[in-house]
């Protein structure tokens, strides 16, 4: 934690002391990795629709990108697509086991999808299926993946009817927690009701499970698209039930930058076919 929090309040005085959130033999790994794959993709004129090819386009077309912030990059793009979907994935089959009648609702919409699309699932028959979005957005209401957000004020703000004025340039911490858990937006915050997102068109305002504008998480896309597409796949072949193995209620660990929880967590799978 002191690591992190040094790195994202003191980003200068960290690199100084050569503090980072990536362990050096990781970071020495990924880096080889990603410059072999560049040199590799140049020297044979290797054309893939993915992100690091947009990196390598807006390399060559005379923009100044260094390899490292080419690397810095797909790093960023790589931790944002998985870590979230995995923890994202996991909370919503965990609130599925304890909504059985919410799960089979899914089950049918997946399944009905599945019949429609001959066993086969393109993206728009995917993020069309409605209550499994639903699914998704309650989950990341209760359980976002990022607790705390820092930003930086980019003007002054006056908090109208006070003296207190936030100055340009000064860092905020935006508890997005305690947000999603606040009654005052969220009635009865602590139960997963998937019929808060009902509508899609009338999310409340208080709602930033990956933050919001142009900070905006840059795998936000790709990590929601996964987390369908997994809970699709696993719930057209699964029951999935509470495992008496998990202590509840849940207890999440502060002590860290992306949530998790303080116990592991267990579920059981009846397969259905």
């Amino acid at each position: 934690m002191i690591r992190l929090f040094m790195t994202i309040n003191f980003p200068k005085l960290a690199e100084k002391l050569k503090m980072s959130n990536v362990q050096p033999e990781v970071s020495k790994q990924y880096s080889r990795i990603i410059k072999e794959t560049v040199e590799y993709r140049e020297k044979n004129n290797v054309v893939r629709k993915d992100f690091l090819d947009l990196l390598i386009q807006l390399k060559n077309s005379g923009v100044q990108v260094t390899m490292d912030e080419i690397i810095g990059q797909t790093f960023s793009f790589f931790t944002a697509g998985f870590e979230t979907s995995a923890t994202t994935t996991t909370m919503t089959l965990f609130e599925l086991a304890e909504n059985q009648e919410a799960q089979d609702r899914l089950r049918e919409e997946v399944i009905s999808t599945f019949e429609k699309n001959d066993n086969d699932l393109s993206y728009e028959a995917l993020m069309g299926m409605k209550y499994l979005g639903q699914a998704i957005d309650e989950t990341l209401r209760k359980w976002p993946p990022v607790t705390t957000l820092p930003r930086i004020c980019m003007q002054d703000y006056k908090f109208p009817g006070t003296d207190l004025t936030i100055e340009k340039g000064t860092k905020v911490m935006i508890p997005i927690l305690a947000l999603h858990r606040d009654k005052d937006y969220y009635p009865d915050p602590e139960k997963w009701n998937l019929d808060r997102f009902e509508d899609r068109n009338q999310k409340s305002s208080v709602y930033y499970p990956f933050g919001g504008g142009p900070r905006h998480c840059i795998g936000f896309r790709y990590a929601f698209m996964q987390v369908r597409l997994g809970l699709a796949t696993i719930l057209r072949n699964y029951k999935v039930f509470p495992s008496p193995s998990t202590e509840k209620p849940l207890d999440i660990d502060p002590d860290t930058f992306l949530i998790k929880m303080k116990q592991r967590i267990y579920l059981k799978f009846q397969k259905i076919h």
